[in-house]
């Protein structure tokens, strides 16, 4: 396992975004764990790998009929 922080370092993208990413449940497999009052995201090493980032944008209206 890794921390949030090494997983965006080794996608390259902020660690905002990946936070954001993490809390949406985007990345499988990873997990927020509680140390003391903090809470630190988990993330498994094969995420690196098999990750994909959402597109970027809008969703276009054909998406967004799909989900209706």
């Amino acid at each position: 396992m890794i921390t949030a922080r090494e997983f965006a370092e080794r996608i390259e993208r902020p660690y905002s975004t990946v936070t954001s990413w993490l809390a949406a449940g985007l990345v499988e497999g990873a997990e927020a764990v509680e140390v003391g009052t903090v809470k630190v995201w988990q993330v498994p090493i094969d995420a690196i790998e098999s990750f994909r980032p959402p597109r970027r944008g809008r969703p276009t209206k054909a998406a967004t009929a799909k989900k209706k």
